[in-house]
Formats: structure tokens, C-alpha cells, sequence
């Protein structure tokens, strides 16, 4: 059972990166996400806006996920939008 979850930001240039780490009962990433939409969905997101993501964990000892996006496209992408 997950005692303990951290979510940071972290600005660096052009790049956003999302942090998502706790201290759960992990999980093996090399079958994770098969079945389920979840990750897939998260990674899809990402990608949208030439950005990345990165899970590291295995079976006790947590998790942690790194969502990267591409602060040019995000703003581009909000721009556009307002005159939609």
C-alpha cells in the first residue's frame, strides 16, 4: 500500500517535466500496461506534444514516472486553440 506520494514540476528551457513518485508496492514494467489504457493514454498524451515518459520500478520497490513535455508545443498549441 502506497504510504507516501510526491508530485513535482521542474521547468528547465523549453521542457516540463511531471514527477510522480511513491513509495508503493511497485510493479514490473516490462508486462505493466499491457492490458489497461492508463500508461498507454499517458504516453499517447505526452507524445502529442513531442514529449516522453519514463516509469522506473519493480515489484516492492515503488514507483516512479517521469512525464516530458515540450513547453514550445504546449504554447503553440494554446495559442492556436484561442482562435479556434
Amino acid at each position: 500500500m502506497t504510504a507516501k506520494v510526491i508530485v513535482s514540476l521542474k521547468k528547465e528551457g523549453d521542457r516540463l517535466y511531471v514527477v510522480i513518485k511513491d513509495n508503493g508496492i511497485g510493479f514490473d514494467t516490462t508486462i505493466a500496461g499491457k492490458n489497461g489504457i492508463g500508461l498507454r493514454n499517458i504516453a499517447s498524451r505526452a507524445e502529442l506534444y513531442n514529449g516522453s515518459m519514463q516509469i522506473v520500478s519493480s515489484p516492492g520497490k515503488g514507483c516512479e514516472m517521469t512525464v516530458l513535455f515540450d513547453m514550445t508545443v504546449l504554447q503553440a498549441t494554446d495559442a492556436a486553440e484561442r482562435y479556434v
